[in-house]
C-alpha cells in the first residue's frame, strides 16, 4: 500500500479537470435520465396492453377464449426444416438467436432463407 501512495501522480491543468467533470456530470444526468425513461416505459406498457386488448384477468371485452390448436392452419412446428444451402439469401427470418431478453435485436441482420410461395 504504502508503495502505491509514493507513485507520482500526473494532475490535467485545473480548467481540464473542471472540463472533465461538467462532462461526468452529463453522463450522470443521461444515466438517470435513462433509468427514468425506462421505469415509464414498464409503466406505461402494461395500460396500453390493457387499452389494446382489455384487462387479461377481468376480459372487460369477452374475448371468445379457444384452444390454440383451433387458431392453427397446420399443427404447431420449430420453424422451416432447409437445407444449408436455401441459407444466406431470399426472406428475413426471424429465430431464437435474433432474440435478446425478450426483444429482437437488429431486424437489419436477421438471417435470410429461400422460400416457396407456400412456404412463405
Amino acid at each position: 500500500m504504502a508503495y502505491v501512495l509514493s507513485l507520482p501522480l500526473q494532475l490535467h491543468e485545473r480548467d481540464a479537470q473542471l472540463r472533465i467533470v461538467a462532462l461526468l456530470s452529463c453522463a450522470e444526468g443521461i444515466v438517470r435520465l435513462h433509468g427514468e425513461a425506462l421505469g415509464k416505459a414498464a409503466q406505461l406498457s402494461p395500460a396500453l396492453f390493457a387499452k389494446l386488448f382489455g384487462d387479461p384477468v377481468a376480459d372487460l371485452q369477452r374475448w371468445p377464449r379457444v384452444p390454440l390448436g383451433e387458431l392453427l392452419v397446420r399443427g404447431p412446428q420449430n420453424g422451416l426444416y432447409k437445407h444449408r444451402s436455401d441459407y444466406g439469401s431470399g426472406t428475413p427470418i426471424l429465430r431464437i438467436d435474433a432474440f435478446y431478453d425478450g426483444e429482437v435485436r437488429d431486424i437489419a441482420s436477421l438471417k435470410r432463407l429461400r422460400l416457396d410461395a407456400p412456404e412463405a
